[in-house]
């Protein structure tokens, strides 16, 4: 009888209140605990049984007349549970239809955080979103932060969305699903380099979350980041070689890399075509518009720097021989051997009036040039400012 009575609350502090939930009663986690109240149900009746005949007021009551009361009160109690099973069993033929109940029975923020994500799931957005702001107000969770943040964002309140986000954060730092929830609506926003801060900051929390992996590399995919992209599919086929649409993902990006190698090579030619092409025809403004969005896309195309330096020597204002001399030092620079850059970053420096450089630069040109009438003015050069 003792372990009976003491079956019960020892069953469910462990199951709902003490441990795992933090709630008193959580309905199907007390089903253990149940066993003793059905052993103290027989515990009973079976003692009753045995005591009849007994006198009530002033009747008696035989042992069959007893028994008959006993078996009416057991069906009476059947019943009543038989009918409490099927309301319960309607409650409990959908998440909606549960979490509904739960909610409105003035349930915990959990039932309302709960009947939100089933209302989510009907595609039921703005009666969703109104259990979130419930669940919310029923406690300073992260959870119920969390959803409703990504509710907001997801009803086009990205900022009420980015708030209650990193609200969730501040409550709960050490859990990923926040820093990831919050990472996702921040690449939306373009805030891309926080994003990607918050990205790595769920694998660090969980190294091995593999939907942080998912979206942090369909996020370096967006951003045109494809290495990034396959390393980090790389580090998930690690954590979980099952995963075979991986390895597909990988080669897939592989192949697009090495696409868009080949595009941006064939543009820059074209470029570089047509950009060449308006300078031998004398079109120095095109030419140099074309050179310049080269480098943009190729900074270290040497050819393109050498011509546009080339172009800019022939303008006439301290701006344009400035950029000139610069990319001339960058040509000279990446190929000391081409030493025709060495002599043109001189004139360049004449004619920005820096004579101590450019003298200097000739005395370097008259050691390595190989181009005689260059050597020739470069000398001359030298000897006038002597």
């Amino acid at each position: 009888f003792v372990f009976l009575v003491l079956w019960f609350p020892a069953c469910l502090f462990v199951t709902t209140f003490g441990v795992i939930l933090l709630q008193t009663v959580n309905e199907h986690r007390v089903y253990l605990s149940l066993v003793a109240v059905c052993g103290l149900a027989a515990y009973f009746v079976g003692g009753l049984a045995n005591r009849l005949p007994i006198r009530v007021s002033d009747l008696l009551i035989g042992r069959h007349a007893g028994h008959a009361i006993l078996v009416a009160v057991a069906l009476f109690v059947m019943g009543v549970l038989t009918i409490q099973t099927r309301e319960r069993n309607l409650a409990w033929q959908s998440e909606l239809a549960l979490w509904e109940q739960a909610a409105n029975r003035k349930g915990t923020w959990r039932a309302h955080m709960n009947y939100g994500l089933a209302l989510q799931g009907e595609r039921r957005s703005q009666e969703a979103l109104t259990a979130f702001e419930r669940a919310v107000e029923l406690g300073p969770y992260a959870f119920a932060h969390l959803n409703l943040g990504n509710a907001y964002a997801q009803n086009g309140r990205l900022e009420e969305g980015l708030t209650h986000l990193r609200h969730a954060v501040r409550l709960w730092p050490q859990a990923p699903e926040p820093h990831l929830f919050l990472a996702i609506w921040l690449a939306k926003s373009g805030e891309n380099i926080k994003a990607e801060e918050e990205f790595k900051k769920a694998i660090e929390i969980r190294p091995e979350y593999l939907r942080a992996y998912d979206h942090l590399a369909g996020f370096y995919q967006v951003q045109g980041r494809l290495d990034d992209a396959i390393d980090i599919l790389r580090k998930l086929r690690e954590i979980d070689p099952s995963r075979e649409h991986v390895e597909q993902d990988i080669q897939a990006l592989q192949k697009r890399r090495l696409d868009m190698q080949k595009t941006h090579e064939l543009s820059i030619e074209r470029l570089f075509a047509n950009a060449y092409a308006n300078q031998r025809a004398g079109r120095r403004d095109q030419a140099i518009s074309l050179y310049e969005r080269l480098l943009e896309n190729q900074p270290t195309h040497n050819q393109a720097r050498f011509n546009l330096a080339y172009a800019y020597l022939h303008g006439t204002t301290q701006a344009d021989w400035t950029r000139s001399a610069t990319l001339f030092g960058l040509v000279f620079e990446a190929d000391p051997n081409h030493t025709v850059a060495l002599h043109h970053l001189a004139t360049a420096l004449w004619k920005l009036g820096k004579k101590d450089d450019a003298a200097m630069r000739d005395i370097q040109y008259l050691d390595v040039g190989r181009h005689q009438d260059l050597l020739a003015r470069s000398r001359a050069r030298v000897t006038a400012s002597r």
